[in-house]
Order: structure tokens, then C-alpha cells, then sequence
């Protein structure tokens, strides 16, 4: 929306408008990285997951794909592409330019799928674990 307004206010063309538009929001995204750090970095993490637990919540995801009583390996690919999914979307939406935007597209979708694809098996470690050292099994 803020391109006509750069547009008009610069006496440009509407896709040079564009350009000056996308660089603001690009400079803006910029700063508030630099100033957020890691807790900015967790934010935005987080965020894809209420994002993708809104999703499942909806039936939208790959999960309705899978069997009523998916396995570790069902819920880890499924989560995965999922992830991955949001994640090249995301990433889209951050590049400046066609190339760009599929670049970052594609580095956004892996890093989903990657994180996403780990979050079922750490979840399945952290229950081991802790079934593990429950006081019901140290009396075992």
C-alpha cells in the first residue's frame, strides 16, 4: 500500500514507488533485527509455530493426510513439510526482486523443514526421558 504513497510523494512511477517503498520496510525489518537479536530470532520462531498450530487447528496442514495414529516418522514428515511450507512463503515475502524472492524462499522452506522435522523427534526424546526418570520406573 505504501507504493502510489512513494510514488506521488517522490513524483516517480509506480514501480519505482515500489522500490522506494520496499527499501523502507526492508531497512525497517533490518533494525528491528539488529535491535531484537536472539530474543527477536525466538519471536519470529514462535510465531511460525502459533501460525502452524492455527493451520492444523483449520485442518489445513498435511497432517489430515496422515493415519489417525501416526507414527515418529508420520508426524516428523508431515510436520516437516508443513513447516517447510510456511517457511517458503515467509521467506518469499522477505526477498526484494523475483530472484531474491525465490532465493530466500528456498532458504526459508529448508530451514522449516528442518526445524519442523525435529520438533516431533525432540518431543519423542524429551517424553523417553522423562518416562524414564518418572519416579514410577525407578521403583521398576
Amino acid at each position: 500500500m505504501q507504493a502510489p504513497l512513494e510514488a506521488v510523494r517522490r513524483g516517480v512511477g509506480l514501480g519505482e514507488g515500489y522500490a522506494f517503498a520496499k527499501a523502507r520496510e526492508d531497512q525497517i525489518l533490518n533494525d528491528a533485527r539488529r535491535n531484537t537479536g536472539a530474543l527477536g530470532t525466538a519471536s519470529k520462531l514462535l510465531s511460525g509455530g502459533v501460525a502452524g498450530g492455527g493451520l492444523a487447528n483449520a485442518d489445513l496442514t498435511t497432517g489430515r493426510l496422515r493415519s489417525s495414529a501416526p507414527g515418529l516418522l508420520g508426524r516428523t514428515a508431515t510436520t516437516a513439510a508443513d513447516a517447510a511450507a510456511l517457511g517458503g512463503v515467509a521467506g518469499f515475502n522477505e526477498g526484494s526482486g523475483l530472484a531474491d524472492r525465490f532465493g530466500k524462499a528456498g532458504e526459508s522452506a529448508l530451514t522449516g523443514a528442518l526445524v519442523g522435522g525435529a520438533l516431533p523427534v525432540a518431543g519423542a526424546a524429551v517424553r523417553g526421558a522423562v518416562s524414564h526418570s518418572s519416579p514410577t520406573s525407578l521403583h521398576s
